[in-house]
């Protein structure tokens, strides 16, 4: 909860907005290259939702990181994901994730990104 806040807040600190899918796709490979694990951990929205985004063949896999065990990872494609509410969220500034820079060691190897 408290790094939601610190997104909302402060984002240039700790976190960074990601505005358009060339820097989501960035992010996420960036992530994958240094911490070595699949996707990487987004905030979501007003509400700051957490989710795992990770690239698979033809588009994006979304994994909600909290929430009922119901939700599991879905797959979506480039377009689909542009409609959806990451779509909506990117439009608005509402798309945040931890700067790689700012991971702490205990964090990187535990794949915390």
């Amino acid at each position: 909860m408290l790094d939601a806040f610190i997104a909302a807040a402060f984002p240039s600190v700790r976190f960074c907005r990601v505005r358009d899918i060339d820097e989501l796709t960035f992010r996420i490979k960036e992530s994958e290259i240094v911490v070595g694990k699949a996707g990487r951990v987004f905030y979501l929205g007003q509400e700051l939702r957490s989710i795992r985004l990770s690239l698979v063949p033809g588009g994006f896999q979304v994994d909600p990181q909290r929430g009922r065990p119901e939700r599991r990872a879905m797959s979506f494609t480039v377009n689909e994901l542009l409609s959806g509410e990451i779509g909506v969220a990117m439009d608005h500034g509402w798309l945040f994730t931890r700067r790689v820079a700012c991971l702490e060691p205990w964090q990187s190897s535990q794949g915390l990104t």
